[in-house]
């Protein structure tokens, strides 16, 4: 009997004490969880207890803690990012507004018919200019909407390439641009896409050699076992210091590209447009050589 008294003390006694550090442990927590909320700190949940399931707990609020934490950095990482993009197309938007200022005042003082054509071009270019750049924008920021989608369909690649080059023959002729295309005539390029997404991927790359290339341009198209390649190659000046991590990003300019009228949107959208088309695209740069590498799936 006294025995088993004696048993009964002692596995109460543990049964305290077990109940005395778990409350402990918890307390612990408690405190832990109300510095972390209230200090900007790295620190975690730490527990000593060794109990199956209270290390479970720490583990669970240590999880929730890190959640926290990288929901907090995405946070400030996009308010940087918005304020940066807000900082970029206030600058990109008041730069032709400001030129379109000027000529529109030399317009209304001018009595030389000569000049009044020659500012009211200036005019027509600089407005085609911001509407383009608006309309980059628009796709763009549809592009970001999780719920949209373009519809794919087959596609034939060297027709939709070829007519759209052929609308800037003028402008290349006008900056000096050798242009060379490279492709088989009787070779089929039909692909998996969406022409609408397509002609503008074109022409913002067109638009983006136009404002870089340096003499001479080229353009070459291949098939590459079930994909179509489409690289485009252009010179470009030394002194443009071009960082191929950032070429896609929105508002990314190199060094020179910011005393042009590049608004640095063009390559942002191809590179959306690419990925809505289930496609690739990569840079490459080797010397003062720019490389876009683009990857579609071919037509079955």
């Amino acid at each position: 009997m006294k025995f088993a008294l004696i048993i009964i003390i002692i596995i109460l006694f543990i049964a305290i004490l077990y109940l005395y550090n778990y409350r402990k442990q918890v307390r612990s927590i408690t405190e832990q969880l109300k510095f972390i909320i209230s200090h900007d700190t790295n620190k975690i949940i730490f527990c000593n207890m060794k109990d199956k399931e209270i290390n479970k707990l720490a583990r669970e609020i240590n999880e929730l803690i890190n959640q926290s934490k990288n929901l907090k950095k995405e946070y400030v990482n996009k308010d940087i990012y918005l304020k940066n993009t807000l900082t970029s197309l206030s600058h990109d938007i008041r730069t032709p507004l400001t030129s379109l200022d000027g000529y529109i005042q030399l317009l209304k003082v001018s009595d030389d018919l000569n000049k009044k054509d020659y500012y009211t071009d200036i005019l027509q270019d600089r407005v085609n200019v911001l509407n383009y750049m608006i309309e980059n924008l628009f796709i763009y920021s549809k592009l970001q909407n999780q719920t949209f989608h373009l519809e794919l369909e087959t596609c034939d690649l060297k027709k939709i390439l070829v007519n759209t080059i052929f609308q800037y023959y003028e402008e290349f002729e006008k900056e000096n641009i050798d242009l060379s295309i490279e492709f088989n005539e009787d070779e089929d390029y039909s692909i998996v896409s969406n022409e609408i997404a397509l002609i503008r991927i074109i022409q913002n790359i067109i638009k983006n050699i136009l404002e870089h290339a340096r003499d001479s341009a080229a353009i070459a198209m291949s098939k590459v076992n079930n994909e179509i390649i489409l690289e485009f190659k252009n010179g470009f000046d030394i002194s443009d210091k071009i960082d191929s991590n950032r070429i896609f990003d929105l508002f990314y300019k190199s060094d020179s590209a910011r005393s042009k009228s590049s608004s640095g949107i063009g390559l942002a959208v191809v590179d959306e447009l690419v990925r809505q088309i289930k496609g690739n695209i990569k840079c490459e740069i080797n010397g003062t050589e720019f490389s876009l590498i683009l990857a579609f799936i071919k037509s079955s």
